[in-house]
């Protein structure tokens, strides 16, 4: 799978990171490496030879925060260098589908991988774009069954008849925050206040464009600072790079990447 974009949508406020004071999440280190990065090299794993990531209020801050002297870069990884880096600018009071909107059909093209900046999963992402191109749909949702943070409980009238706390259950599944596309979403997006998982995934439902593909293996989301803790102490072998597999990200000049254009 070759000449894919991963796009990665990197728009939030970080809020539970400490907002615009603190460091941006897209930018918060894991096993000496920033979670964008981490994202980027998975995206490169399953054949993306461009990044795209859409960002908000924290594009200045994250581009300082990543070295880069401009929004362009260059990210190397074990086997695969001189992948297309960019930090593209998708507004500010805009939701998840209308940064979508900041994309370019041709950029999405045939297919595209999404991801959020905050997930992470070993499922293989060339299947879930063999899933989406069988369906012949505009999008394809890694559903995953992960664990619920609640105590479940089981009522006869106001007694508790069972209780099972934070269970896995088995016919739950949730978006997993990254997903196959191609150039026919933007078609669903109609607003700059609309949300890919409401507004757009509705319209997607409507013209039967959406599938899923459940995936009941390794899955993490990285919320809060809690969660990169956890993280380091649950899933290193999953962060962790070697040295000489560890992602690298050049800057690159605005006029030399816009002369590769």
């Amino acid at each position: 799978m070759t000449g894919l974009t991963g796009v990665i949508l990197a728009g939030g406020t970080s809020e539970r990171f400490g907002g615009a004071a603190g460091c941006p999440k897209p930018a918060v280190d894991l096993a000496g490496a920033p979670l964008v990065l981490h994202v980027g090299a998975r995206l490169a794993a399953a054949g993306c030879e461009k990044i795209v990531v859409l960002t908000a209020e924290n594009h200045d801050q994250l581009r300082s925060r990543l070295g880069l002297s401009s929004r362009f870069g260059q990210l190397n990884i074990a086997g695969k260098s001189g992948i297309s880096f960019e930090l593209r600018f998708s507004g500010r009071e805009v939701a998840t589908g209308g940064r979508l909107a900041y994309l370019q059909k041709e950029e999405l093209g045939d297919n595209a991988l999404l991801s959020y900046t905050d997930v992470f999963s070993d499922c293989d992402l060339t299947e879930l774009i063999a899933v989406r191109q069988a369906a012949n749909a505009s999008l394809a949702v890694l559903a995953v069954n992960p664990r619920q943070p609640w105590g479940l409980i089981t009522m006869d009238q106001n007694r508790i008849a069972a209780f099972r706390e934070k269970p896995t259950l088995p016919d739950c599944w949730i978006n997993g925050g990254i997903f196959a596309a191609d150039a026919s979403l933007l078609d669903a997006i109609k607003r700059p206040d609309d949300q890919l998982e409401d507004q757009v995934m509705q319209r997607l439902i409507t013209r039967n464009a959406a599938v899923a593909m459940r995936h009941a293996r390794w899955w993490r989301s990285i919320d809060t600072p809690k969660d990169v803790r956890a993280a380091m102490k649950e899933d290193l072998a999953h962060f962790a790079f070697s040295p000489d597999h560890q992602p690298r990200l050049a800057p690159v000049p605005e006029h030399v990447a816009k002369a590769k254009t």
